[in-house]
């Protein structure tokens, strides 16, 4: 058994929330289609609203948010965070052009999961503004993969 901090998890979210805004508001001035630009400015604007909210919640909670944890899980969750995708230099040598969809699928995926290791960690932290911000992650998945999905089938009709 090893000892958590949530605390760490939720550094983390505000952190990527920030930077998958900036990511975001990259991609939408890097296109020049209106419906995309359109997609990703509203999810970076989702993005700063998550990280405020993030921000609020920390500010009302104990800084000493532990949880016992076998090791397993520990090195699981650890790993989640220490191998982050904004936490490598992976972005920065990304095409964010040629890859958006790509990068906001994965980023997307590791929100929903860490929202939900939170939620099952620690169920009496804040649960109703967790479940709505693991209800809007999840929404900012399905938009990505749709819009893989219509990259896909505009490509093939070429």
């Amino acid at each position: 058994m090893k000892e958590f901090n949530g605390m760490e998890i939720l550094n983390l979210l505000v952190e990527s929330e920030g930077k998958v805004a900036q990511l975001y508001t990259d991609m939408a001035g890097k296109t020049d289609h209106d419906k995309a630009k359109n997609l990703f400015m509203k999810l970076a604007g989702d993005e700063l609203n998550h990280q405020k909210m993030y921000e609020a919640l920390m500010a009302d909670l104990d800084q000493d948010l532990k949880v016992e944890l076998e090791d397993e899980d520990y090195e699981y969750i650890d790993s989640m965070i220490r191998y982050n995708y904004f936490r490598t230099e992976a972005v920065r040598d990304k095409d964010v052009k040629e890859n958006a969809l790509m990068v906001a699928e994965k980023v997307e995926r590791d929100a929903v999961m860490l929202v939900q290791e939170v939620m099952e960690l620690f169920p009496k932290v804040a649960p109703k503004e967790m479940k709505k911000i693991l209800k809007e992650e999840k929404k900012h998945l399905k938009y990505v993969l749709q819009s893989q999905q219509d990259a896909m089938v505009k490509n093939l009709m070429l």
